[in-house]
């Protein structure tokens, strides 16, 4: 496979992750999470600017288009973000399609590694700690999110009330 295939695959591919993140923006009911995901979607545009001029250095065209494959991915993850309810599962959405993208790419670039220079391939290779950037991030906000339930309070609640029953149980059981 010639690098300029190999890599305007690879572009395509980071395209489709840019339209996917559209979805995930406007399905997104938090501002911080919005804001997050309009940042991710920047780091996938500056990722591909950076790999076609890595192209155009080494004198290839790139081309900016999703195959008709990735064009149905798309629509697929557009009718899967749109039964999402809350941001909550929409963030393990995000943590699982990054994940996928990570795999996927890691396997791609390894099936070609071969088929392009060492430059191409460690500019495609700089894209991966973006993937995994990304995933920290989103599970970060998700544990920051996390909040004790009144389910979680009220037995909390429960515990501390049967030991202080107990103590004066106890208390009661030493003086008689």
């Amino acid at each position: 496979m010639h690098q300029e295939v190999v890599m305007n695959h690879y572009i395509s591919a980071i395209l489709m992750g840019e339209e996917i993140f559209k979805f995930y923006e406007e399905k997104a009911e938090s501002s911080e999470l919005k804001s997050m995901l309009r940042d991710f979607y920047s780091s996938f545009q500056n990722q591909r600017e950076m790999l076609k001029e890595k192209m155009k250095e080494q004198g290839y065209q790139a081309e900016e288009e999703c195959s008709f494959l990735q064009k149905n991915a798309i629509v697929m993850e557009k009718i899967k973000t749109s039964a999402i309810q809350n941001d909550f599962d929409l963030c393990f959405n995000v943590m699982k399609s990054m994940n996928g993208a990570l795999i996927n790419a890691m396997k791609y670039l390894n099936k070609c590694n071969g088929n392009i220079s060492n430059e191409l391939l460690s500019a495609a290779k700089s894209t991966l700690s973006n993937y995994d950037n990304i995933i920290g991030k989103v599970k970060n906000y998700v544990l920051k999110q996390m909040k004790t339930t009144p389910k979680a309070k009220k037995k909390e609640t429960s515990n501390k009330t049967k030991t202080s029953k107990d103590s004066v149980s106890k208390s009661t059981k030493k003086s008689a």
